[in-house]
């Protein structure tokens, strides 16, 4: 797919209120605007990316540079032109191949559903598909009327109007234009007849017989106004969630089994539209941030990583993942084999971090042996006889598995509670008497034996 970007306004507005840099160098949580355009484009599998830009602002072609130079399909044109159908007028003989996506660089829009718009432009046999909304937030907003509209299908346009007529349901237009070859000599004679404005060029595509088609995107927001990049950076918040993946180191033997249910439940969560960014444990050490999000489903277990997250909206929450890496649950003070010993630093659970000691002899070796690993930080913990059942909640929700063990919900459930855990699973014994003892207690477990049900019930939580 080709894509295009008009930056060749002057931001005026923005400048008024106190912005001084360049509207394309504007940032959205840390991220500017042209920026996040070219990133979205380039998961939409962007073979080019045509840019124009005014003559005014050399800072916003420096960095269209650095673009280029890193790697990235951008093209640069800088040229002043009158309105934003002169700009697309310019850069056309550029936009070579059958069809391509053409928007303003203060578009704010949700990232999964432009995907799915530009599957449905990549399959239409239609002469364009303009993204529309029901959101209104726009001082001149364009109303486009349809056929129909339910919000949810492919609309044929009928008319676009620069007031609302109140015998008609309309969309607001999105600012985002999915065109095909076949509309450029269109283009061509609005160009030659002295005609201006995106809006009118649209208008005369219908009145050529073009079929256009309408696409409901969802909630499409501007950056006009320095209070708009407030509204942006919250709406973006929320609808996006991070899932981060646990070091390989603490997953040994479990590695897809770990992600597996991580990945359900950011399934669950793309379904009920949020955007989706995900990333490992290793990614998010090496780069030291990562991106703002309303939620972020942390796997992460080493302290570096905890840090970083430390003051995110996290499930789990770094001190409630310390506290089980810790074993902080661990409260015996019976120190009389058989017993287990148990490293508590991050919890590898690698070979040699949990072991079953008869004797005392045993205990002594074994702490010994983890001394010489370099590892003084260890519980020791009474051995139970008994059925060994694993299980796993998510405090919060109704969910428990499995069922059938009288009291062992109720305790398990307490226990996250004071953990402050959210997704959580462990290890308990049974005795012949019934009386339970929990000797695991573990953040984001596998969820083996009921991953759907776990997974639906997590994304409930978000």
């Amino acid at each position: 797919m080709r894509y295009a970007i008009i930056a060749a306004g002057e931001g005026s507005r923005l400048r008024e209120e106190g912005i001084t840099v360049p509207k394309p160098l504007v940032e959205i949580n840390g991220e500017t605007l042209l920026g996040r355009l070219v990133r979205i484009f380039m998961a939409n599998e962007a073979e080019d990316i045509v840019v124009i830009t005014n003559e005014l602002y050399p800072e916003v072609g420096r960095l269209l540079e650095e673009m280029e130079h890193s790697g990235l399909p951008v093209r640069h044109v800088k040229k002043t032109t009158s309105s934003s159908m002169h700009s697309l007028y310019e850069i056309a003989p550029l936009l070579k191949g059958d069809r391509w996506i053409i928007t303003t660089v203060d578009t704010i829009f949700g990232e999964r559903e432009f995907a799915e718009y530009v599957k449905a432009l990549s399959h239409t046999t239609a002469d364009g598909i303009m993204a529309v909304t029901d959101y209104c937030d726009d001082e001149k907003p364009l109303y486009v009327v349809t056929d129909r509209h339910d919000g949810k299908t492919l609309a044929r346009i009928t008319a676009f109007r620069d007031e609302s007529d109140d015998t008609e349901e309309a969309y607001i237009s999105a600012g985002i234009y999915g065109l095909t070859s076949r509309t450029l000599s269109t283009l061509q004679r609005c160009v030659e007849s002295g005609m201006s404005r995106m809006r009118n060029y649209q208008r005369q595509l219908i009145a050529d017989g073009h079929t256009l088609l309408a696409y409901p995107l969802g909630k499409v927001m501007d950056i006009d106004h320095k209070s708009d990049i407030d509204k942006a950076e919250e709406w973006l918040r929320q609808r996006h969630i991070v899932g981060i993946y646990r070091a390989k180191r603490y997953s040994p033997g479990s590695v897809e089994k770990d992600k597996a249910i991580l990945d359900a439940t950011l399934q669950q969560l793309g379904d009920r539209g949020y955007d989706i960014d995900v990333m490992t444990e290793e990614e998010l050490l090496e780069e030291g941030t990562v991106r703002e999000a309303g939620c972020y489903l942390s796997m992460a277990r080493s302290e570096e990583a905890l840090n970083i997250l430390q003051d995110k909206m996290c499930i789990n929450t770094s001190d409630a993942v310390r506290y089980c890496n810790n074993r902080r649950y661990i409260t015996s003070d019976d120190t009389t084999p058989p017993l287990w010993v148990k490293r508590t630093d991050q919890c590898s659970e690698g070979e040699g971090d949990v072991t079953y000691c008869a004797t005392d002899e045993e205990v002594r070796k074994t702490v010994a042996m983890l001394h010489k690993r370099g590892i003084d930080s260890y519980v020791m913990q009474k051995h139970y006889e008994g059925e060994h059942v694993k299980f796993y909640g998510v405090k919060g929700t109704t969910f428990f598995s499995p069922s059938g063990y009288e009291g062992l919900s109720d305790m398990a459930q307490a226990m996250a509670q004071e953990a402050g855990i959210t997704v959580y699973g462990g290890d308990a014994i049974i005795g012949d008497n019934g009386e339970i003892h929990i000797i695991d207690l573990n953040d984001w477990p596998s969820f083996a034996s009921c991953r759907e049900e776990a997974a639906e019930a997590i994304a409930s939580m978000t």
